[in-house]
């Protein structure tokens, strides 16, 4: 009986969390929360990022994000160019691990047939959502013979370079990422 009880308790429990879960947001009884508050534009918020069934949703359709961003639900995210940028830059080296919400990207230690016994390992950040030329840092490991060598701070500023350069390209030539 007891069992039995418990089952039916935890079923209810199941069924009234998806029915409440499945609301709407635009429902007449929101609370008037002050603005300076910071969780004060939560539903703003959330009906500016959508909602994973509900028409231009996240999932089926523009959310209404700006086009130039990268990132999970209205988080923020980083700019879709600097992204697309490192990634076509840095193509040339095997990557480690990439994440699109994080704005990070790891490459694998890469040799170059022409200097043999140096590897190079590069690991880029996006700070921002906005292309600028601060929200972009790479930090560059080399190694000789198995040792490690100085970061050459000129080469990772020139490699900054090529990737924002690339950036502002594919900015002015509007493509839609």
């Amino acid at each position: 009986m007891k069992n039995k009880t418990l089952m039916l308790f935890a079923i209810a429990l199941v069924i009234t969390s998806f029915t409440s879960s499945c609301s709407s947001d635009e429902s007449s009884d929101k609370p008037q929360v002050d603005q300076s508050f910071p969780l004060g534009n939560k539903y703003k918020r959330r009906k500016e990022r959508g909602s994973l069934l509900q028409a231009g949703s996240w999932i089926f359709g523009d959310a209404g994000r700006e086009s130039d961003k990268i990132g999970a639900g209205g988080g923020g995210g980083v700019n879709a160019y600097l992204w697309r940028a490192t990634l076509d830059i840095m193509s040339f080296m095997p990557l480690q691990s990439a994440d699109a919400v994080g704005g990070v990207v790891i490459t694998d230690w890469y040799e170059d047939p022409q200097a043999k016994g140096e590897r190079i390992k590069a690991n880029i950040l996006i700070s921002t959502s906005e292309l600028r030329a601060d929200a972009l840092k790479v930090k560059l490991f080399r190694q000789k013979n198995g040792k490690d060598v100085p970061r050459n701070p000129e080469l990772e500023r020139k490699l900054e370079d090529k990737i924002l350069t690339r950036a502002r390209e594919l900015k002015i030539e509007g493509n839609r990422l």
